[in-house]
């Protein structure tokens, strides 16, 4: 059995985050020794303590860029390796793969490897800081044994890009607890919530930020219920978006009709109460949502970036739109709201393409093969 340190950025319960708690915990179930670094606070570092994984802070992680802090970072990081022995550093986050990557070759950890749940770079950037982190990005990934990625969509970009060595690619799609999403209690939740059985919910699970298409999903649903009186959209989650969007909704004259739940840890409940399931994003490593959403059987309208295409076959087990496309989105509400046995035919089908390759206990399982592969047999990438 092997010493496995993991480095994340933030401690948010967010898509990378559970990912990497996922991985961490499934690992030590299978008698390894696994630490967590992350940045201290948060409701991730609390999830990781209560399961009994080792929490490390590193105190001068932060998520923007700032020299200073970044190299004390890099300090922090590289002693922990030092004293720890660790066998392998596993990497998460565009920013916890630069430092942690260069921390681990100082320290000479034996195995490094590196998840890529979504690049630092998107076409809406300016083309300097594009470039400047598609640089960065070929230059850190010499430094590691293994680029694990969550999506075929990255792997795609990764060989165009000529970020890596493709025989060092593996991929492994981002796991959720399937069984746990499929018993969830959407009743429970309307009635808490004050849904009427006969009103529709279309939701949102999200991280409230920038780039997750939050606003256009309020114009879409702001257009769509100035006819329908037996709408209500939720949005589940928290962020520094939250007071502009109840805002948004005030201005829109649709603040009776939108619910803004906060943080919520039981998941499952809040999308099994759920009619549609949405996501506007502009861009996306494989977008976890969908997933827990798929494994509920709901019908999703979403954008057609990053992985979720690999996950959403249009008009098959959802309707793929682009970013921005407000109108595109109250039509597709539309359609599934008035034919609701294409919004049922849907989400049966998306159920049905849930697999035991998209659970935790494979990703787990899949991740140790990797590292058993590395440690033993040298680096033969290429499950992709």
């Amino acid at each position: 059995m092997a010493k496995i340190l993991h480095l994340h950025v933030l401690p948010l319960i967010s898509g990378s985050g559970l990912n990497t708690f996922l991985t961490a915990r499934g690992l030590k179930a299978l008698g390894h020794e696994v630490d967590f670094a992350c940045a201290p606070g948060g409701r991730l570092e609390s999830l990781v303590r209560d399961n009994g994984i080792g929490f490390i802070p590193i105190r001068n992680l932060v998520h923007p860029i700032h020299p200073i802090k970044d190299l004390l970072a890099l300090w922090e990081i590289y002693k922990i390796l030092k004293s720890g022995e660790y066998d392998i550093m596993h990497t998460h986050n565009s920013k916890g793969g630069i430092i942690g990557r260069l921390a681990g070759r100082m320290a000479g950890t034996k195995t490094v490897i590196h998840t890529v749940h979504g690049f630092a770079f998107h076409e809406y950037e300016s083309w300097t800081r594009r470039m400047l982190f598609i640089f960065l990005e070929k230059i850190f990934a010499r430094l590691c044994d293994a680029l694990i990625f969550i999506s075929q969509p990255l792997i795609d970009t990764a060989i165009r890009l000529k970020i890596g060595d493709p025989k060092k690619y593996f991929k492994v799609y981002s796991g959720i607890d399937i069984g746990w999403f499929q018993k969830g209690n959407g009743g429970q939740t309307r009635k808490n919530h004050h849904v009427m059985p006969e009103e529709k919910i279309i939701g949102v699970v999200s991280k409230l930020w920038d780039g997750k298409g939050l606003a256009d999903i309020i114009k879409a649903f702001a257009a769509l219920a100035i006819n329908r009186n037996n709408v209500r959209l939720m949005m589940v989650g928290e962020g520094y978006l939250e007071r502009s969007l109840k805002d948004a909704a005030v201005d829109l004259k649709i603040a009776d009709k939108v619910i803004f739940t906060g943080f919520q840890y039981g998941i499952p409940d809040f999308t099994q109460a759920m009619d549609i399931v949405t996501v506007g994003s502009y861009f996306e490593g494989m977008g976890r949502v969908v997933l827990e959403a798929m494994a509920c059987g709901k019908p999703i309208v979403a954008t057609n970036v990053g992985g979720i295409p690999d996950l959403v076959e249009n008009n098959k087990t959802g309707i793929l739109l682009e970013p921005g496309d407000i109108e595109g989105f109250k039509r597709a509400f539309e359609k599934l709201l008035d034919d609701e046995k294409l919004a049922r035919d849907l989400g049966e089908n998306a159920r049905r393409k849930i697999t035991r390759q998209f659970s935790s206990d494979f990703m787990v399982e899949e991740i140790a093969g990797i590292y058993e592969l590395l440690r033993h047999k040298g680096t033969k990438g290429q499950r992709h």
